[in-house]
């Protein structure tokens, strides 16, 4: 349902092209859920080093697609893409250092948090019992 109707803006066969290149840039982002737990823990500074590292590349990857498409993951408007990828990248704010390095990815993530259904999401979720 996402690539058809009449508001159709993003080609099914570009954003297949798009997922299968974005599933090796995850691979390397989703890496920062895991950092993002233990980035500044005492002890885990020579893996936390090495996981920003790792992630330089695929932030830089992902800041150059922003860049080229109008600031959006698919298409030229905010999507279910943005929101998916957006999910990904906001555990990687334990080392803002990435994002110091990727000012478009910076400034779409802030973008897509500052959305009224983020802001209600985060609201119920802030809510919620410990």
């Amino acid at each position: 349902w996402l690539l058809g109707g009449p508001h159709r803006t993003v080609p099914a066969a570009s954003a297949g092209l798009w997922a299968s290149d974005l599933r090796v840039v995850l691979m390397f982002v989703a890496a920062a859920a895991v950092a993002g737990s233990w980035l500044r823990a005492p002890g885990f500074s020579n893996i936390a080093a090495s996981t920003i590292e790792v992630l330089r590349a695929p932030f830089a990857v992902l800041d150059t697609h922003l860049a080229a498409h109008g600031g959006f993951i698919a298409g030229k408007r905010f999507t279910v893409a943005d929101i998916n990828v957006a999910e990904i990248v906001r555990y990687a704010q334990a080392a803002p250092e990435l994002f110091d390095g990727a000012p478009k990815v910076k400034a779409w993530l802030a973008a897509c948090h500052a959305r009224p259904g983020f802001k209600a999401m985060w609201a119920k979720r802030d809510a919620e019992p410990a």
